[in-house]
């Protein structure tokens, strides 16, 4: 309605009015002369309602897609506990190598290829597990395109943008390469960002490893490998973005004729190290704050200016100083409250061994010193670290 009166009074050219209009609700009731000045402000002033206009459709979506060059990396925190056919037990856990990362390869129509590597091995090199896929990724939606990629599927790369508490998707896992339906768990809170906890257990998938642990003895031959895997995701619901996984999988081998499971194979688990998890909240937080710019920030600052510009052509000067000061102040807090306002940090937790009897004045001056170095380094006991 508004760039319509404003195309109106710009086409009108000068000329007297009285009496009573449908606009004078908005605009006037009396005499008034437009100037070219005039017109080229309801110009001004329609230009800009018709870019708050466009904008979440036109202009928003290119400035948050995916970018061409788009990588993704973290340290992953590995253990392994392999069975022993012969005693018959697990042998305890043992650290292990993980690499993970997502890259763009290519593009093709108007999708991206993203590599995604997962490679685990033993401290000493050795082969435990290793593959690659291949996703066609769109990327203003990142949702998965089905008819590119090294395989047909459905669900996005992380999860949907702008996710709702409580709304349910679907994400492949490269070490599991299956359609995981994950439902919310809770809302939680990673060093001062607000993040979904989102969890499956794969129920109805069968996931099989057997193409990917040929090199294991008989597997592929008379044996298979089946997975049980619980999986967690923490994502930023504004971007999407995975700030950090978590799974706790028992592999078992199986017979390849009766399919009949046989015994345990592997019990691992992975997670991301802290100092992965720091990163990636950090890039999480830019890009939610560009997120917000783009979407909600520019369209008010736009419709704002198209007010101001429009009160300025019908000579309003005082309503259009007004409203001009206090959307700044507006734009201003709204812009800094997410920076300034912060949940708190989630302290570190540090357990302390106790192998002497309390009261021992050496042992009690060690861990002291321990502690005491760390408040040097600039961790405070209680906001900082708990022991």
């Amino acid at each position: 309605l508004v760039c319509l009166l404003c195309i109106r009074y710009f086409f009108t050219g000068p000329k007297q009015k009285s009496g009573w209009h449908f606009s004078d609700t908005l605009l006037y009731n009396g005499t008034m002369n437009l100037s070219n000045n005039h017109r080229t402000l309801f110009l001004v002033a329609f230009c800009l309602f018709f870019m708050t206009a466009i904008w979440p459709w036109w202009i928003a979506p290119p400035l948050t897609q995916l970018p061409h060059d788009f990588s993704y990396r973290a340290d992953i925190f590995s253990l392994d506990n392999f069975y022993d056919e012969a005693q018959q037990q697990f042998l305890g856990e043992k650290r292990s190598v993980t690499q993970f990362s997502y890259e763009v390869v290519d593009q093709k129509q108007e999708a991206l290829m993203v590599k995604n590597l997962f490679d685990v091995r033993t401290v000493t090199g050795e082969k435990i597990f290793a593959v690659e896929r291949l996703y066609g990724i769109h990327p203003k939606t990142t949702q998965h395109i089905a008819n590119l990629g090294d395989k047909r599927r459905n669900g996005t790369l992380f999860a949907p943008r702008n996710l709702k508490k409580g709304t349910p998707f679907t994400y492949w896992h490269i070490n599991y390469d299956g359609p995981a339906l994950m439902t919310f768990a809770n809302e939680e809170n990673l060093f001062g960002l607000k993040v979904y906890r989102y969890e499956s257990r794969y129920q109805g998938v069968n996931i099989d490893q057997t193409e990917n642990l040929k090199f294991l003895p008989g597997v592929g031959v008379t044996r298979g490998i089946q997975l049980d895997p619980y999986l967690q995701l923490w994502i930023e619901p504004t971007t999407g973005r995975m700030v950090k996984y978590k799974d706790e999988t028992t592999a078992y081998y199986y017979n390849l004729a009766t399919k009949e499971r046989l015994h345990p194979w592997n019990k691992f688990g992975n997670t991301y190290q802290r100092s992965s998890v720091e990163k990636q909240v950090k890039i999480a937080n830019g890009q939610k704050a560009f997120f917000r710019l783009a979407q909600i920030t520019m369209p008010v600052f736009l419709m704002l200016a198209a007010s101001v510009v429009l009160l300025l052509g019908l000579t309003k000067r005082k309503w259009a100083l007004i409203l001009g000061i206090v959307g700044i102040l507006w734009l201003g807090v709204d812009f800094a409250a997410p920076i300034l306002i912060q949940s708190p940090k989630e302290p570190i937790q540090i357990g302390i061994s106790r192998w002497v009897p309390f009261g021992n004045k050496a042992y009690d001056h060690n861990v002291q010193g321990f502690k005491d170095d760390l408040t040097q380094a600039g961790y405070e006991e209680g906001s900082d670290v708990r022991y």
